[in-house]
């Protein structure tokens, strides 16, 4: 299959996974009742099931289903500041419910396959839905951070110096990236790849995902990502996707919440899309204040 090919089925993986977040979202605000963290697990996947092309549960192995759903009312920032989404202490719970005045993380990681290769598209955000100024004061210059950091993002750049960059720049902005990796060799970095988007699977990997086994595929597409880390030499090229997902705490305040808006940075043909996907999710969640 040709780089395109496979580069367009992630947009349109990537697309599907915020339209079926949206779609959760609606039936949560117009709900009487509240909803716990399952509950909108479920409610996701169910927007999920209706694409055929995408398979039912995500690559993202644990939290179950590849779908991570942390609530919060704001009293405790452990669950949303998390550092790592796969100890079960972080997976969805049917004992923690939404707050229309609280906040948040969401994160999807569905996948298609094609040709018998798959392909992710991954979708996660940090949501805030009260008043108070600070934090949105700190969302919103967490979100002009990641825009410049992604605005350095370019042809021929190494991940080891786009680690270096961004990792300048978000400390003098008195941030930290708050990542703490379990298959990474350098334990935190920025993102990765998207695997089998510039190679096709080796035989040992094509074997493992024509054997059907859920287990066996996922842990091929977790193994086969290359992670924008300290030390690591892959360069960016003219046909080439990764996700882009630094998640921001400040190093001077204890208080913020964690922010992170999950990103996937496509060059197709030398040109580069950001995948964002995030429009329809901020208007419905009232958070235009962000843009400001």
């Amino acid at each position: 299959m040709i780089i395109q090919g496979k580069l367009k089925l992630c947009q349109n993986t990537r697309e599907k996974a915020a339209e079926s977040c949206l779609g959760a979202l609606e039936t949560v605000f117009n709900s009487s009742k509240k909803i716990s963290e399952i509950e909108f697990k479920d409610l996701w996947l169910n927007e999920l099931s209706k694409y055929s092309n995408i398979e039912k549960d995500g690559w993202y192995d644990h939290p179950p289903s590849g779908i991570a759903v942390l609530f919060s009312d704001g009293s405790n920032l452990d669950r949303v500041n998390y550092s790592n989404l796969r100890p079960e202490k972080y997976w969805p719970r049917d004992d923690i419910y939404f707050d229309p005045k609280g906040l948040g993380y969401l994160f999807a990681s569905p996948y298609s396959i094609i040709n018998n290769i798959p392909i992710i598209g991954d979708f996660g955000f940090t949501y805030y839905l009260g008043k108070t100024q600070k934090i949105k004061n700190h969302f919103k210059k967490c979100f002009e951070v990641l825009d410049r950091l992604i605005d350095n993002i370019k042809i021929g750049l190494i991940f080891k110096e786009l680690y270096a960059i961004s990792a300048e720049i978000i400390a003098r902005n008195n941030l930290k990236n708050h990542i703490v990796g379990t298959t990474d060799k350098a334990i935190t970095d920025f993102g990765h790849t998207i695997p089998f988007i510039d190679r096709d699977p080796n035989s040992t990997e094509q074997s493992d995902i024509n054997s059907g086994d859920l287990e066996k595929i996922h842990k091929v597409i977790s193994q086969a990502r290359i992670f924008s880390s300290s030390v690591e030499n892959y360069a960016i090229s003219e046909n080439c996707a990764f996700t882009f997902e630094p998640r921001f705490i400040s190093s001077t305040d204890s208080s913020l919440p964690m922010f992170s808006f999950h990103t996937i940075i496509q060059f197709v043909a030398g040109k580069k899309i950001v995948l964002s996907n995030m429009d329809k999710i901020i208007k419905i969640l009232k958070m235009e204040w962000i843009y400001e």
